[in-house]
């Protein structure tokens, strides 16, 4: 165990142990996505272990119980983010067992054969042992037991002490031991390297971390002793690694929340690291090129370090200069990160910082989204902000169309089409987000988090069927609040929706029990706002004013028309007891699109509204305001169904159609819904 993780077992060391196949060493790719592999099977896990443990029974599960352990396990599994909840990804990554004490086989066969092993290699790879494995103090006594003994110990040892003593227990300032470890090394004559700098840099940065985590405890500012250790390297000719940075900027940053550090000024310290970086810093491609595991953490540290702070536009300046290192100066960027979790959090940092201080346009937001898709996606923080800004863009545009429709304001053509654009832009990025967020779920989610449902009012609240005249854009004979990009991007966010739907209730009615409960993952507005948004593009295909429609436009708004029924489920699955949902504005929006693009006839998918409409209990007061109520546009439809249920040429009453039909019953039905609602809702 120690010679594994010393190194110094020798060439013969591996030639008598049970290995079965050295060749398989997992390939890099699979070490950089091991550790976030390992989050969530640990989170996985976590999630399907029940509370209480329940008796034994030798009755099998059932399909109900197999069901709703898998519902409870989704739900528990959708509240924890990777890059929201830092705390619970780091106890995991950092639960690895210490294996050190007393009593293991290392220490037993070093003390059972002190006559062979009171060699330099057995001492180099004991106390490189117990100071990577928690046993810091063991470590320290181990190293002088050896110098008593007139043992040599090599530089890599008196590395890993330094490293290690920020763990050390018996009570002594962390910079005496450090001077004690450089004293010891300088009384063996070896030359430091960039390596034993950036231990100590390292100790100094963990053992402020430890005194913030101590409620009574209070970190130290170690910034005129860390930038001293530099001065030092630099001295003595050595060149700082990546690693030295890495560790010296913690050990800044750190000190920063003492009362004594904050005249300090990092981003200045920041700053004259890139600058060297920049200029000594070749291509990079390869992860063995790095001198240590510390040059790993050199990109995530200082995308910290230049996100600390982001008042001035130097610090988002330095911001910049981070991204453009990493992008720019290397080859396979994933070489310069520990692993995934870090690069997640490196761009998501980049990102949020870059978004919230109002850098670019719509489509520089468009193009962040673009190359970083996954970091979106995965960190709801960044998917907030981004949304944040695109919505601002769209309000702009509805504001501004808002003064054009009643005259309050004076807009030239130019800025209003510059509105426009970046308004289309907004919608068209808006919808892409809520596509790839179905697109990224294996399965529909209990609840949709709230981001995504907000994304989706967002294209609820807007009119695509209002048409605003203006002279003030020669060629266009009117502005509309949501471009034709924007409705096809929200079609094809809503027709995602519906296929996620679809598979999921086929996957629950294939469970026969009656003990299963109804599964309904959206609320009435979300539902509203997906017919809607399935229904946007059917605004521009009403056809040519002579009402004529192309082979496209008909298809298109058949394609349309038919995922707005599934959603409201006009045509029902015959092993559905009961709809999930029901949306009473939806129906009139499905209503308003079959009325205006079937050149205003009565046709099957007409009725099948109408008595969607008839069956519901209630009609809400949104509805009852619908424009397609307010300007009567409802009560010719109603007309238009009673009118074609009698030829021309004739009465209801030479036809003979019975008060009690059902197509009677249901025109009834509705007017006497909207009736009773206008009548209840007028003031005496």
């Amino acid at each position: 165990m120690c010679a594994t993780n010393s190194g110094n077992g020798g060439p013969e060391f591996f030639e008598h142990l049970p290995f079965v196949d050295r060749g398989s060493l997992p390939e890099p790719e699979e070490l950089f996505y091991a550790a976030e592999n390992r989050i969530f099977s640990a989170l996985r896990n976590a999630a399907e272990t029940p509370v209480e443990n329940t008796s034994p029974t030798d009755t099998p599960e059932t399909e109900t119980d197999s069901l709703e352990g898998l519902q409870a396990t989704e739900a528990q599994l959708t509240k924890v983010e990777l890059e929201g909840g830092e705390s619970v990804v780091e106890e995991i990554l950092s639960a690895e067992p210490s294996s050190w004490h007393n009593g293991c086989p290392a220490e037993q066969l070093f003390s059972q054969h002190q006559d062979v092993l009171r060699t330099p290699a057995a001492y180099t790879a004991l106390i490189r042992g117990a100071a990577r494995f928690g046993a810091a103090d063991r470590a320290w006594e181990l190293a002088k037991e050896a110098l008593n003994s007139s043992i040599k110990l090599p530089l890599c040892v008196y590395n890993d002490l330094l490293r290690c003593t920020h763990e050390c227990s018996v009570e002594k300032d962390i910079w005496t031991r450090l001077l004690e470890g450089f004293e010891l090394l300088r009384a063996s004559k070896l030359r430091p390297d960039a390596l034993t700098f950036s231990s100590a840099l390292h100790s100094l940065h963990k053992s402020n971390l430890k005194a913030i985590d101590n409620e009574d405890g209070s970190p130290q500012n170690f910034t005129d002793k860390a930038l001293g250790l530099l001065e030092e390297a630099k001295r003595l000719g050595i060149q700082p690694t990546l690693g030295l940075y890495a560790n010296l900027l913690r050990a800044v940053v750190t000190s920063r929340i003492s009362k004594t550090g904050q005249a300090y000024r990092l981003t200045e310290i920041l700053a004259d690291i890139l600058a060297d970086v920049e200029n000594s810093w070749d291509c990079l491609s390869r992860a063995d090129v790095f001198s240590s595991v510390d040059d790993y953490e050199f990109a995530s540290t200082a995308m910290f370090c230049a996100t600390v702070d982001t008042s001035s536009a130097v610090s988002i300046r330095l911001v910049q200069r981070v991204y453009d290192l990493v992008h720019t100066r290397c080859g396979d960027r994933r070489f310069l990160f520990r692993n995934s979790v870090d690069a997640r959090g490196f761009y998501a940092r980049y990102l949020i910082t870059v978004m919230l201080n109002g850098v670019g346009g719509v489509e520089q937001l468009a193009e962040l989204y673009h190359n970083h898709r996954p970091i979106f996606q995965g960190n709801q923080r960044a998917y907030e902000v981004l949304a944040h800004r695109l919505k601002a863009s769209i309000f702009r545009w509805t504001d501004a169309l808002e003064k054009v429709n009643t005259r309050k304001e004076k807009f030239d053509g130019a800025t209003l089409e510059n509105l426009e654009g970046e308004a289309s832009k907004a919608f068209e990025t808006l919808g892409e987000m809520i596509f790839d967020f179905v697109a990224m779920s294996a399965k529909m989610p209990q609840r949709l988090p709230f981001y995504i449902s907000d994304s989706l009012m967002t294209f609820s609240f807007v009119d695509p069927w209002v048409e605003i005249r203006t002279p003030l854009l020669p060629g266009r004979s009117c502005l509309r609040s949501i471009s034709e990009e924007g409705c096809r991007s929200a079609h094809k966010a809503a027709v995602a929706f519906a296929e996620l739907f679809r598979c999921h209730e086929a996957r629950l009615a294939s469970f026969s029990s009656d003990k299963v409960q109804s599964f309904k993952p959206l609320t009435t507005a979300e539902l509203t706002a997906l017919v809607r948004m399935v229904l946007h593009p059917t605004a521009f295909n009403t056809g040519r004013p002579d009402g004529q429609q192309s082979v496209a436009q008909r298809e298109a708004n058949e394609r349309a028309l038919n995922c707005a029924s599934d959603l409201l489920m006009l045509n029902k699955d015959p092993m559905i007891r009961e709809r999930s949902r029901t949306s009473d504005v939806g129906a009139m929006e499905m209503l308003r699109s079959c009325w205006f693009t079937s050149s205003q006839s009565v046709t099957e998918r007409v009725w099948s509204v109408l008595e969607y409409l008839a069956g519901l209990k209630y009609i809400s007061g949104r509805c009852a305001q619908h424009v397609f109520v307010e300007d009567g546009s409802l009560w010719r439809v109603l007309d238009a169904a009673e009118a074609s249920l009698v030829p021309e040429g004739k009465t209801r009453a030479e036809v003979g159609i019975p008060a009690n039909s059902p197509q009677i019953q249901i025109i009834n039905a509705v007017r006497t819904k909207f009736k009773e609602h206008v009548a209840s809702n007028t003031p005496e």
